[in-house]
């Protein structure tokens, strides 16, 4: 199958006419009509502009896979199989809750909204080498999360009752390893003041895991009154709960069971990790 040929065959697949092809590339349709018969050859500019429009990537619709011809001995039939597998294992992807974009032959997986890098297209190969078309999908579908990162934005201020996907004050970005970002919501804070001296200072970054409680004796992310967050160690009794500053210039913040129902007090999250800054 010729590049003409899968530009068309995906073209009808996806439902859009030779116009609509036309409009979304930048050209005219007699320049659609020349490329899906092969009269002329489309610049890499419009294969990467047909591909994404086409929901497929570069290498697929060129026949390629990799610059070097490995693809030399692979029929081409066993080539269209191989991307019709890519195609399925990314549609296993989307269906378990990740977002993923293509480039050229590799792929991005998105958690939280922020990428990392994967090899799915060059673990398929892989696959393909050892087992031609026998090739098994299924090791594919569980993407290996242990030696990967995640972006989590870093926030400037946090309030109670405003979800942290919704707050624009992003002044910065940390790595999590993957794994330990589907065990939660993260986010990254950064201090203001110093009541949690020595320890955390100011300007440090505290890497929070977002929930409403936490264990007596945990350091947390709080808001009181719906004021701005504070970050102050958790002591809990059972007639009070304490907000305890590590600084002894401070003192404690406490609060009666009453005082709790009234003022109120918001935990946000619980901090996991500390990232100082000098």
């Amino acid at each position: 199958m010729n590049i003409g040929n899968r530009i068309r065959n995906k073209r009808i697949e996806s439902g859009l006419s030779v116009i609509d092809l036309a409009k979304a590339v930048g050209v005219n349709r007699a320049t659609i009509y020349r490329w899906e018969n092969n009269e002329s050859t489309p610049p890499k500019s419009a294969i990467n502009a047909i591909a994404h429009i086409l929901h497929t990537n570069a290498s697929w619709l060129q026949g390629d896979l990799y610059s070097d011809g490995v693809n030399a001995n692979w029929s081409e039939s066993l080539i269209d199989k191989l991307y019709d597998d890519y195609n399925t294992l990314k549609d296993e992807l989307i269906k378990k809750g990740y977002d993923v974009l293509d480039n050229d032959n590799l792929v991005q997986i998105s958690a939280l909204g922020v990428s990392y890098p994967g090899i799915i297209m060059e673990q398929l190969v892989e696959n393909y080498r050892k087992y031609g078309a026998d090739a098994d999908l299924d090791l594919l579908t569980s993407p290996d999360l242990s030696h990967s990162a995640v972006r989590i934005p870093v926030l400037g201020d946090v309030a109670a009752g405003i979800p942290i996907e919704a707050i624009e004050d992003i002044i910065d970005y940390e790595e999590i390893p993957a794994e330990m970002a589907t065990q939660g919501q993260y986010f990254g804070l950064r201090i203001k003041g110093d009541s949690m001296e020595p320890r955390i200072c100011e300007g440090d970054v505290v890497i929070v895991r977002k929930q409403e409680d936490a264990d007596s004796g945990d350091t947390v992310i709080a808001c009181i009154n719906g004021d701005s967050a504070t970050c102050k160690r958790l002591i809990k009794y059972p007639d009070q709960i304490v907000l305890m500053p590590l600084n002894n210039k401070y003192d404690p913040i406490v609060f009666t069971m009453e005082d709790v129902q009234r003022t109120p007090l918001t935990i946000i999250g619980k901090v996991v990790e500390l990232r100082g800054k000098f």
